[in-house]
């Protein structure tokens, strides 16, 4: 099974490695591919932080990896929810001096059941971003739960939708990363709920084509 969902999915996935096209258009119209230097912070939970699996390379390095011109500063914590992220995103930002913040919050929300605050949260945290001076703000959705974690992709539908309606509203791109899996690929989140490097290395595309 797992080889025919690779075989399935490497063919798009590698396009879009060679090409740099956007596999999933994120609504707001815009593609990326700046070539000039910039730094990118990172604001997540441990689908973005580091040491998930042994091994493991977290999408930010991959981003790092395949755009030396981008200096990407990962400020993700395991288990942090959006309210969390966005309490302490002024202080990241006074310290890395980001071109582009990335906010990738949500699953830990749903997981603990107060996905309720996310949309307040997010609003105030793009709104500090762009009162600091971000020229660029991405917003991702979250992906899909699989296994024994499976029922909560009916909250997980319902929140997204709240996350592109603010990030639209606010003015900032949207990265859509629960558009890249399908229910059929729970073999690229052994745990239900984290992404392997395969996993990974989709998100860091998906990311890589709003900066």
């Amino acid at each position: 099974m797992k080889e025919l969902l690779h075989t399935l999915l490497l063919p798009s996935f590698l396009i879009c490695l060679l090409t740099g096209c956007d596999p999933i258009d994120g609504g707001d119209g815009g593609g990326g591919g700046g070539s000039g230097e910039k730094t990118v912070l990172v604001m997540g939970d441990s689908i973005s932080a580091t040491g998930t699996y042994a091994g493991t390379v977290p999408w930010p390095s991959l981003l790092a990896s395949d755009r030396p011109n981008l200096t990407v500063v990962n400020r993700a914590r395991s288990g942090e929810r959006m309210e969390e992220g966005s309490a302490r995103i002024a202080a990241e930002i006074t310290n890395s001096s980001p071109d582009v913040v990335v906010i990738f919050y949500g699953s830990n929300n749903v997981l603990r059941g107060n996905e309720d605050v996310v949309p307040s949260s997010l609003r105030s945290a793009i709104q500090t971003a762009k009162a600091a001076g971000v020229n660029r703000v991405i917003v991702c959705t979250i992906p899909r739960m699989y296994g024994e974690l499976e029922s909560n992709v009916p909250a997980i539908k319902q929140l997204n939708n709240q996350i592109r309606n603010v990030a639209s509203s606010e003015g900032a791109r949207i990265a859509n990363v629960f558009g890249e899996f399908s229910a059929g690929e729970g073999t690229l989140f052994p745990d239900g709920l984290h992404p392997n490097q395969d996993g990974q290395r989709i998100i860091m595309v998906t990311v890589r084509e709003k900066i």
